[in-house]
């Protein structure tokens, strides 16, 4: 890593104007100061290659990571040296065994519940909203972990609390997508009349195509909810993760918008931890 720190001196005489990348990566103020943009830049190019980003045309590359292009190859042949990245026959570059090793081991180290809870407490700092993780059992929704606001949403769920699936949004999202949703769905519906089970399916096929689903006073009165799965490798839901609060809070479109942004990025980090973490079915 010697090769990233001797670029400091070299980026302290940097004139050029930021990109808006770079800008990004440098906070305002006295917290500037005290961080390392050799450092900064290098985190964003990893984040570049693992999220498919091509490397093997320099200019290209550079452009879209907004780092210099001298500075990038410095840096991808520093992470090839150290294993963090992997020289592809061709051109270009892919995570490297050492990269994939450390993540491995930092995963093996966290059970799914402790992956779970990390990312409840995430939501719930951000949005300051009550949040949950739930999972299908029969007919139920059964509520499993939770992670409350300093302000605590009077509610009456609870770790344990079992609720029928299709009256909260967590189990919506549950049956929409199950790896096998129209039984799941017929098994649930069974004896209910046409015309409902005709607004139910609707309603799933509306949560599919969002990937999320809203629940408005659904189980209590002023409560509102929006839940979005946990998957598996398949697209599959293992989980559901929801946040819930007062309906007035919650009406408001751009409301409405951050809950359902701050969610899915909730559900796309879950899935990719429980993807890569060992575990033992802790859902079913």
């Amino acid at each position: 890593m010697a090769e990233i720190a001797s670029l400091a001196g070299r980026d302290a005489h940097d004139r050029r104007p930021r990109s808006a990348a770079e800008a990004a990566d440098v906070p305002g103020d006295d917290a500037a100061a005290q961080l390392i943009s050799p450092v900064l830049r290098g985190m964003r190019l990893l984040r570049y290659v693992a999220s498919g980003g091509v490397t093997a045309n320099l200019s290209e590359a550079a452009r879209q990571t907004g780092i210099n292009r001298v500075t990038l190859a410095r840096l991808l042949d520093t992470f090839v040296h150290d294993g963090t990245l992997e020289a592809i026959a061709g051109g270009g570059h892919r995570i490297g065994t050492g990269l994939l090793t450390l993540a491995a081991d930092a995963l093996a180290a966290e059970s799914p519940a402790r992956l779970c809870r990390r990312a409840l407490a995430g939501l719930a700092g951000e949005l300051g909203l009550s949040a949950y993780l739930a999972v299908l059992d029969g007919a139920d929704v059964v509520f499993r972990l939770n992670h409350m606001p300093d302000a605590a949403l009077v509610t009456q769920i609870r770790i344990g609390s079992r609720v029928p699936a299709l009256r909260v949004a967590p189990g919506r999202v549950l049956v929409a997508f199950h790896a096998d949703a129209e039984r799941t769905f017929e098994a649930l519906t069974a004896g209910s009349d046409e015309a409902e089970r005709a607004a139910l399916r609707a309603a799933l096929a509306r949560d599919r195509e969002h990937g999320h689903a809203w629940s408005f006073g659904g189980l209590e009165a002023d409560i509102d909810a929006c839940a979005v799965p946990v998957r598996d490798a398949d697209g599959h839901a293992l989980a559901a993760i929801s946040v819930a609060g007062p309906a007035a809070s919650l009406r408001a479109p751009a409301q409405r918008a951050q809950v359902e942004a701050a969610l899915a990025q909730a559900s796309q980090t879950l899935s990719s931890w429980l993807a890569a973490a060992p575990h033992d079915r802790f859902f079913l």
